[in-house]
């Protein structure tokens, strides 16, 4: 059984936690603006808030954002 998952994740088709990013078809933002929403480094309320709505998302989703609770597989362009 081992053997079967290593060689299943060596060969990249494991997939234990399902697509995520814009993979997802639940995604509702490009990595593109992940990035632009990841300029801003306070992750102060209403910082929050301003950019729900101009994305149309819950604060919180951009809190998550800004956190990295959600959207951690992308790391800041160097």
């Amino acid at each position: 059984m081992k053997d079967n998952v290593d060689d299943m994740t060596r060969k990249g088709r494991r997939n234990d936690i399902g697509p995520y990013g814009t993979k997802s078809c639940t995604a509702k933002f490009t990595d593109e603006q992940i990035y632009k929403i990841r300029e801003n480094k306070s992750s102060h309320w209403s910082v929050c808030k301003e950019l729900a709505l101009e994305y149309n998302v819950h604060p919180e989703t951009i809190w998550s954002i800004l956190k990295r609770k959600t959207w951690k597989h992308l790391h800041d362009p160097e």
